[in-house]
């Protein structure tokens, strides 16, 4: 009966290579993950637009397509079949079998959507596997304002007039509003407002006052200041000989009490500026003859009451009790809807008639500074060699201007995206965020990445650090050494040494395997640190050649928790001889000296 033949070499190997694949995909998992952040995403018309895509565990055939909603008939933005259908639509890292992220330039009000990451089975056709969860994306149309009066030749003195401003050409989201100012100060003027959604889904606003032509050496001028969240973000204005409304009475016109008319209601200064959170005192001091005993109130503009003597319910409160000539006010906790103009307005009786004289106003600004900046990295690693994208978020600031600048290792970096600056909240406040794109390399373990926010509100930047390590993953490389090298004299000692070189972050075991079975042997690890901060580990395995482990393969497998499975294997091989003949037929000799000696085999083996 003949003797069973061992496996060659090469079925050894295809066998090995067939079991360490099995292995990578359990160690992967056992489905695919689409990661994609949900989002929304706030940008302004004519900006670009970044989609992250990201594919995670078992690697699925079958290519990869970006929908605009969750309707799959319509036509893809993106495939990477057809990589170029649509000219403003690219992928950020071509060629990559996980990151899958797009970028649409240009972006218009019809690209507000939800956009869905799409992995598809091999097929055909090919059929959808498995989407993420999609990410929402809204678009922000700036406004055009015009005015417009009616009739546009110069009236005559008690004419009616009619002045429209229109908001139109589109915006969106519907929070914008319209005041009125003549001559730069609030009115209690009542216009007919009307706003109108257009066929793109954005919106439209018109506003139209009726005012009365009168002689006046100077024009009035009338403003149309749109706000979007109470904050003013437009300001039009037309100057015409028309009728203002008549000032609140006792604003610097004579009175006909003459005692009244020689004393003064002090306000100052003219113009302060103060912080969210701060608390802001506004002066009014009454000076001169004349004024008779009576109420004092503060208006912020024409008709809104901040304060009034026997008063309740208001913020705002004495900043010098019981005082008959200092009527200055404390308002606390200043917040961005305080900004305007404030009055304070002394009121009193001449017998049976009231009498009102007004200071001259303090103009309020309110700034905010903006918050410390936030750094989001890529979801997962990023295998160095690739691009991952990195946001920075800062917002609670006013007034709108902002800039952004990115830094790595103390060195500004160029070509970064401009800033988008969010719409306002609730609060009147804005928020900005900025995108920036950068590839890795295994140099970067110990960079730092620097976003920097700078704001009128401050005097020095405020800056956010990411360590650059936190977002990167390097491959290890690996290899294994034989000493001696193979084959081995029977009952010989070998040194197999794995190496295991460059890789990041170090979350990394080593197991030795002996024909595709652990060892159960505690074989020592040397962990050591390189100078770019990547790791690296060393495990020496000391075997004995006997003759039940010929041509058995000996594997090095690499675990890491961020980073796919990776293994090396090598074969023993044995010397065997045989004595049909009197003579060995496989035989190991060394040489001395520069003879050859006479092999002789430790024991006698046949041969298989």
């Amino acid at each position: 009966m003949a003797a069973s033949r061992p496996f060659s070499e090469s079925s050894l190997l295809v066998l090995l290579f067939l079991l360490l694949f099995l292995q990578i995909l359990g160690a992967r998992g056992q489905d695919l993950e689409v990661r994609q952040p949900p989002g929304p995403l706030l940008l302004s018309a004519g900006e670009t637009l970044t989609l992250n895509c990201t594919l995670m565990g078992l690697s699925v055939p079958g290519g990869v397509r970006w929908y605009k909603g969750t309707d799959r008939s319509q036509p893809a933005i993106y495939s990477e079949r057809a990589p170029q259908g649509n000219p403003r639509v690219t992928r950020i890292v071509s060629g990559g079998e996980e990151d899958f992220s797009i970028r649409i330039s240009d972006i218009r009000p019809e690209d507000a959507g939800t956009y869905y990451c799409v992995k598809l089975r091999a097929g055909n056709p090919e059929r959808e596997y498995k989407s993420g969860t999609g990410t929402v994306v809204s678009v922000i149309v700036p406004s055009n304002v015009r005015m417009a009066k009616e009739p546009a030749s110069p009236a005559q003195p008690g004419d009616s007039v009619m002045l429209t401003c229109f908001v139109e050409g589109g915006f969106d989201p519907r929070d914008r509003s319209l005041v009125w100012l003549v001559n730069g100060k609030e009115t209690h003027l009542e216009p007919s407002v009307s706003m109108t959604q257009n066929p793109e889904g954005t919106f439209s606003l018109k506003s139209s006052v009726e005012v009365a032509a009168a002689k006046r050496r100077k024009p009035s001028v009338f403003t149309c200041q749109v706000t979007h969240n109470s904050q003013p973000i437009y300001n039009l204005s037309i100057s015409t000989r028309l009728m203002a409304l008549d000032p609140p009475e006792g604003s610097g016109a004579a009175s006909p009490d003459t005692g009244a008319a020689q004393a003064e209601v002090l306000q100052s200064p003219d113009f302060v500026t103060a912080s969210v959170g701060e608390n802001l005192t506004l002066n009014c001091t009454l000076n001169g003859v004349g004024l008779r005993p009576g109420g004092i109130r503060w208006y912020k503009g024409s008709w809104n009451l901040v304060y009034k003597d026997a008063g309740t319910g208001h913020r705002a409160r004495r900043a010098v009790p019981d005082s008959s000539t200092d009527f200055s006010i404390l308002i606390p906790n200043l917040k961005l809807r305080d900004a305007g103009t404030y009055y304070c307005l002394k009121s009193w009786r001449v017998w049976l008639k009231k009498r009102k004289k007004w200071g001259g106003g303090t103009v309020v600004s309110v700034i905010a500074r903006p918050s410390r900046p936030s750094i989001l990295g890529p979801p997962g690693r990023v295998e160095s060699g690739a691009a991952a994208s990195f946001h920075c978020r800062s917002g609670g600031f006013f007034p709108r201007n902002v800039t952004v600048a990115w830094f790595k290792d103390g060195r500004r970096v160029s070509g970064a995206p401009e800033p988008v600056l969010l719409p306002q909240a609730e609060d009147g406040s804005y928020a900005v965020r900025s995108q920036l794109d950068l590839l890795l390399s295994e140099e970067d373990v110990n960079s730092q990445l620097v976003c920097q926010i700078s704001h009128s509100s401050m005097q020095e930047p405020l800056n956010q650090t990411l360590g650059l390590g936190s977002a990167l993953r390097v491959p290890p490389k690996l290899w294994l050494e034989m000493d001696p090298a193979s084959p081995i004299t029977l009952d010989d000692s070998v040194t197999i040494t794995c190496i295991v070189e460059g890789f990041y972050p170090n979350d990394t075991s080593l197991v030795w395997l002996e024909n595709w079975e652990e060892i159960g042997l505690d074989v020592p690890v040397l962990l050591t640190q390189n100078l770019n901060g990547t790791f690296s580990l060393e495990s020496s395995l000391a075997v004995t050649a006997m003759e039940p482990r010929n041509r058995s393969v000996f594997s090095c497998m690499v675990k890491n928790h961020f980073q796919p499975l990776f293994s090396k294997s090598t074969i023993l091989n044995i010397t065997t001889c045989s004595w049909e003949t009197g003579r060995p037929t496989s035989q190991k000799c060394r040489v001395q000296g520069g003879a050859r000696e006479v092999c002789r085999p430790r024991r006698v083996l046949p041969c298989g």
